[in-house]
């Protein structure tokens, strides 16, 4: 099965609110009075996500920028709190760890939130020939918070809006920005505090896979422009559209706002690529052209 097959297996089994209280967005939200809590869980794993060549700290901060990219595409939500639970062997030894945690708290330093609890956990060690080596698995539990009248999901999407995205794509695992990224939060929060983005996402699954799953939230298609997209310098339009981890946001922006919301951006944020690369169109029109690839942690 892939990602998809199993989400509708969960959604089947366990019922869930529609998106944006139950599953189908980044972050499931809570409804308090004027505000949303956004809450949102994510593992690296080892092998997968990072070897134990990585260092320490890195790990770290890849672990919680991935929570803070989520919180990014629900309208730049405010961190709050964090749980980390930790899943080791034996042969995870104990300067890993700690530089893991430094890296942890380094990050929730720079872009806000507490870290409050968590969980360890040991494997039971089995002896085969050869060794099993189990993996490194930290697993971050994200709570934030946001205005609820700021709130962006995948849902707000009409036929005419433009899509955009942020940054460069198409980044190599050899570049380390999957390490590195910046979670686009200040970026999300201008957005949502002057109504430009009627959907948000972030992209973590690479843009083939990532796009039509914002379209299908909002009742839409989409016509892209392929010779739009912003690729990395080395990399090519298909490595954009199919690689995952570039942690930029794909929104979108009705038609009568788009001039202005671009004029301001280059003031706000004038070091910081734009791009418009499509629009949403109406169910009535297909998709264009038909995008397929991206990261499918199943495949």
């Amino acid at each position: 099965m892939n990602e998809a097959q199993l989400l509708r297996i969960i959604q089947e089994a366990c019922p869930s609110p529609p998106a944006p209280q139950g599953i189908g967005d980044d972050c499931a939200t809570i409804t308090n009075h004027a505000y949303d809590y956004v809450l949102k869980v994510d593992s690296v794993i080892e092998q997968v996500h990072f070897t134990l060549d990585t260092p320490g700290e890195l790990i770290g901060r890849k672990a919680i920028c991935r929570v803070m990219s989520d919180f990014a595409a629900m309208g730049g939500a405010m961190p709050l709190a964090f749980l980390v639970s930790l899943t080791l062997s034996s042969r995870h030894e104990e300067a890993l760890i700690s530089s893991i945690y430094r890296g942890i708290s380094q990050t929730l330093a720079l872009f806000g939130g507490k870290l409050v609890g968590g969980e360890t956990s040991h494997y039971k060690e089995i002896q085969t020939e050869p060794p099993t080596l189990f993996p490194l698995n930290i697993s971050i539990s994200g709570l934030a918070s946001i205005n609820s009248d700021r709130l962006v999901t995948r849902q707000g999407g009409n036929s005419g809006d433009a899509i955009f995205v942020t940054g460069e794509l198409g980044h190599l695992l050899e570049s380390q920005h999957h390490l590195t990224f910046e979670p686009r939060l200040k970026q999300a929060q201008w957005l949502a505090n002057h109504s430009y983005a009627s959907a948000m996402m972030d992209l973590s699954d690479g843009l083939a896979m990532d796009l039509p799953r914002l379209c299908q939230q909002s009742d839409c298609h989409y016509q892209l422009n392929l010779a739009n997209i912003p690729c990395v310098a080395g990399s090519n339009t298909n490595q954009a559209l199919s690689l995952g981890e570039d942690y930029e946001l794909l929104f979108t922006v009705p038609s009568n706002l788009v001039d202005m919301m671009t004029k301001e951006w280059h003031q706000q944020f004038p070091k910081l690529r734009l791009s418009q690369i499509g629009e949403l169109c109406s169910l009535d029109n297909p998709s264009s052209p038909e995008l397929k690839g991206g990261w499918d942690c199943f495949n």
